[in-house]
């Protein structure tokens, strides 16, 4: 990431993406609005940006306790967890 703080825990690096990305769907949702009023709605696009947003707004941040004693997230947790997600529809 960019300009990102080399001394800063990965699990924050990972909560700060995990923000910037709902922020950014937000926006282009907003977006894909704004062209709807101009006649210029894709609705197959705007279903995506919004299941997409769903669908991360469900995965957790992380919590203290899927960290590591040094700060690390246990990077196997949070796939095994986003693995659920997937598998189960959810």
């Amino acid at each position: 990431m960019p300009g990102a703080d080399p001394e800063k825990p990965l699990a924050d690096l990972m909560d700060d993406l995990h923000r910037r990305s709902v922020a950014i769907l937000r926006e282009e949702i907003d977006h894909a609005a704004e062209e709807a009023k101009n006649g210029e709605f894709d609705p197959e696009r705007y279903r995506w940006l919004v299941r997409c947003l769903r669908e991360l707004e469900k995965l957790p941040l992380t919590t203290p306790e899927e960290r590591q004693p040094d700060g690390l997230v246990t990077l196997e947790r949070l796939a095994a967890q986003a693995s659920k997600h997937a598998e189960s529809g959810g």
